[in-house]
């Protein structure tokens, strides 16, 4: 389970991956974080550093047992993600994230949890958002018990909300709940 861990890039020359990826595959010291190491054996680019490829090349090993999924949790309005990945705006990094949940919709083993609260939020399991906050009327916690229960049934929990008028994102251009 991911919780508010997106892992996206921005395409420029201090996102994620151009940036990211000499210093996480790097082990040299003092700032090589020696990841190649722990990086699956089918994804070894500068790419896999980031979420969304990550996430597709694990999802073909995933699902059998169903209990093999990867639930990804994330509000589409995080600050924190927004500045972390050096994103210009929050249209932005909501407009990367919604193009990353579209290129991996429907992934075996992948499930998502992602409401459209229009405030930012970072971090919804470990406060009371994992009761209060919903996605199309589901709370975290009521997601999170029937993928435990019935893992062969969870389905994704995602919102089209409010953001395209509140702060003039795109629309997903796939299908949502």
């Amino acid at each position: 389970m991911a919780d508010s861990s997106a892992g996206l890039d921005n395409g420029r020359p201090d996102g994620f991956i151009q940036f990211g990826a000499p210093i996480a595959l790097s082990d040299s010291d003092p700032i090589g974080w020696a990841s190649l190491a722990f990086m699956p054996p089918y994804c070894f680019t500068p790419s896999c550093i980031a979420g969304p490829a990550l996430r597709q090349a694990t999802s073909a090993r995933l699902g059998s047992p169903p209990e093999q999924m990867i639930l990804r949790i994330q509000n589409q309005v995080d600050l924190n993600q927004q500045r972390n990945w050096r994103f210009p705006s929050m249209t932005d990094w909501t407009n990367a994230l919604r193009a990353a949940y579209c290129q991996n919709q429907g992934r075996t083993g992948l499930r998502y949890f992602m409401p459209a609260q229009s405030s930012p939020i970072h971090g919804i399991i470990l406060n009371s958002r994992f009761y209060d906050l919903t996605s199309v009327g589901v709370s975290v916690r009521d997601w999170l018990w029937s993928a435990m229960q019935t893992p062969d049934q969870v389905t994704d929990l995602v919102e089209e909300g409010s953001l395209v008028q509140e702060l003039g994102v795109d629309p997903f251009a796939c299908p949502v709940n």
